[in-house]
């Protein structure tokens, strides 16, 4: 049997966007053979949206895993998270903050281009034609100026909070297939992602390989690119994998395929998150 890897910190369920309960996506886990499991619904935000966690479900939330984590100990490590919102300017999401000191670990997420200066915001991730009209809107049509804004964010997150992992730090391009807005070969693009890791560098944090994007819109959205893989890679630093699990039949979705692609690129090993810290997991 082909060796895999054996953990997922990035797993959403009903209490969230998810399809599953937290409980049904430890035993879909445990099916698979990982061994280590985060739970990390998006944590409630002013102005709540869809995807998120309804303030008041916050400490049922926590109280669940607690028990889950009990339930399956001797066939599972659980680790309590959130995914935590990072918007520019304005810091973490405030709603999640009393909360970080008793998870286990946090996933710090920028899904937001925000002005906070004037509150307009867009979420990248939504259609493109929502992504264009608020480049339009927020950056007077300049492409580049809205990426930079978005990196800036990340980099903003990690300089002031440093959270456990970074997740699926490329987001900007689920809207650019096809090279709509930009071009990641571009020199100013590469630029931008070698200062970004240059900050995360000097860090604790750890990036994700993220494979969540790509049951619904292909390979093209893996995150990071392979490009910023190499780049990682290159600057001797560490990564961890998750599948951004919303469902069941997604606890370990294009592992196989993923396993291969990091031991190509050139990587010995990714980190394992533990109770006693990130450990290495041999390749």
């Amino acid at each position: 049997m082909m060796k895999r890897f054996i953990s997922n910190y990035h797993t959403h369920n009903n209490y969230c966007d998810g399809k599953n309960t937290i409980e049904e996506m430890v035993i879909a886990a445990i099916d698979k053979g990982i061994l280590h499991l985060g739970i990390s619904s998006h944590a409630a935000i002013i102005n709540q949206e869809h995807w998120t966690m309804h303030e008041s479900e916050m400490n049922n939330y926590l109280k669940e895993i607690s028990i889950i984590k009990d339930r399956y100990s001797k066939k599972i490590v659980i680790y309590s998270g959130l995914e935590i919102d990072y918007f520019n300017g304005l810091g973490l999401n405030p709603l999640a903050i009393p909360y970080i000191e008793y998870l286990d670990y946090y996933i710090g997420s920028v899904h937001t281009l925000y002005a906070h200066n004037t509150g307009d915001f867009c979420f990248v991730d939504e259609s493109r034609e929502v992504l264009e009209q608020a480049i339009d809107r927020m950056f007077k049509g300049n492409v580049e100026y809205a990426v930079r804004h978005y990196y800036n964010s990340i980099k903003e997150m990690v300089v002031k909070y440093e959270p456990t992992i970074i997740g699926h730090i490329d987001i900007i391009k689920k809207n650019n297939k096809g090279n709509y807005f930009f071009n990641e070969e571009e020199k100013w693009y590469k630029d931008i992602i070698v200062e970004t890791l240059n900050v995360i560098n000097r860090s604790n944090s750890i990036i994700e390989i993220n494979t969540g994007g790509i049951p619904r819109y292909g390979s093209d959205c893996l995150y990071p690119s392979t490009f910023i893989l190499e780049e990682i890679l290159k600057n001797n630093m560490d990564i961890t994998v998750n599948a951004d699990s919303h469902s069941v039949e997604g606890i370990d979705f294009y592992y196989d395929e993923i396993y291969t692609i990091v031991k190509d690129i050139g990587f010995k090993r990714i980190m394992t998150f533990t109770h006693d810290g990130w450990i290495p997991y041999k390749l």
